[in-house]
């Protein structure tokens, strides 16, 4: 038969090892959010660098068109 003393440390120790457990239950559940916020994070800065260069062929079609039609104005003007 187990004293008190022995009974009280196996407790403590089965208590520790669910400690434990739960703590790397926690840890493999955080490395899954982790994981999915940067997939996340990688997607959003993909899209946000393609509209960013679709943004700036429209300036570069927008700085064509603008001397153009300058180009076309200066064509009209009175002496």
């Amino acid at each position: 038969m187990k004293t008190s003393l022995q009974m009280f440390y196996i407790t403590g120790q089965c208590t520790d090892m669910q400690t434990i457990e739960h703590v790397g239950q926690n840890n493999r559940s955080a490395q899954e959010e982790v994981s999915a916020s940067v997939e996340e994070v990688t997607a959003t800065m993909q899209e946000q660098a393609g509209m960013t260069e679709h943004l700036a062929e429209m300036v570069q079609t927008i700085d064509t068109l603008t001397k153009r039609l300058a180009a076309e104005a200066a064509k009209f003007k009175t002496k």
